[in-house]
């Protein structure tokens, strides 16, 4: 049955236990804990501080990287895409790069034909008066 401070029989002598001033004997030894425990916070703020600044400088510098990556294969990307487009790879690559993506404009090489290759080519009779010319100039 609770008395009149609401608390119960027996109750209120331990509230008032708890609340009430502290005894010499509790405080003895106060003045070295505190000085523990500042000393203690100090040490591990400043542990705490200098490993936050190399958490935030080792992410910074990831961002970073991740970031140069990025716009460099972008560029890349883009670079060789120009190339396909333009039709400027080499052949191999630029009658691949036809059959991928022929349907949005990238064109076959120059020579995807057969122009220009096998033994229809002609140069310099190398046999008649251009042979000492060409002999000097290789």
């Amino acid at each position: 049955m609770p008395d009149e401070s609401g608390y119960g029989p027996g109750r209120l002598d331990v509230v008032r236990a708890i609340t009430g001033p502290a005894h010499p004997r509790e405080l003895a030894g106060e003045r070295a804990a505190v000085t523990a425990f500042v000393a203690a916070h100090r040490q591990l703020s400043t542990k705490t501080s200098w490993r936050l600044s190399v958490l935030i400088q080792s992410f910074v510098a990831a961002s970073l990287v991740t970031k140069v990556g990025i716009t460099l294969a972008g560029l890349s990307l883009g670079g060789v895409a120009y190339a396909a487009h333009s039709g400027s790879l080499p052949d191999a690559a630029q009658d691949k790069a036809h059959d991928l993506f022929g349907s949005i404009g990238v064109p076959a090489s120059s020579h995807a034909s057969g122009a220009g290759h096998g033994t229809d080519a002609q140069g310099p009779d190398a046999t008649g008066p251009a042979a000492v010319g060409l002999c000097r100039a290789y």
